[in-house]
This record gives structure tokens, C-alpha cells and sequence, in this order.
């Protein structure tokens, strides 16, 4: 039995600010030549988008911007 998680990460490519990947994904050879920062988990896609948008609020409250990399 497997269980729906969901990983917030740092974007993959410079046109994103996050990836969110389901957890069973990271066994892919691609992600074991990649390092891969987790900053969030989430037990549905949903769920990650909620919490996507409530860590992008925290850092434009901060900051005010959205430089993610930077903030974490």
C-alpha cells in the first residue's frame, strides 16, 4: 500500500518558484543525479498547492518578494 505525499521543492527550472512531486517519483534515476530540496510535505496535491501559497505569502510578507531560493 502506498500513501499519497506530496513534496514541495525548489523549482527545476528558472521560470518556477516550486515543483510539487508526488514522493513516489523520487525513487526515478532522474532525481538520484539531481539534488533535490525538500521544503514541504503535503498528503494531497491539493493540499501542496494550499501550502505552496502560504509559504509565498510568508516570504512576500518578509521579504517582499518572492526569491525562494534566497528565503530558505
Amino acid at each position: 500500500m502506498t500513501f499519497e505525499v506530496y513534496c514541495i521543492t525548489f523549482a527545476s527550472n528558472s521560470y518556477n518558484l516550486f515543483d510539487i512531486i508526488n514522493a513516489n517519483e523520487l525513487i526515478f534515476p532522474y532525481y538520484s543525479k539531481r539534488d533535490v530540496y525538500i521544503l514541504g510535505l503535503a498528503g494531497s496535491k491539493g493540499q501542496a498547492k494550499y501550502l505552496v501559497k502560504d509559504m509565498l505569502m510568508e516570504i512576500y510578507d518578509k521579504t517582499g518578494d518572492f526569491r525562494v531560493r534566497e528565503y530558505f
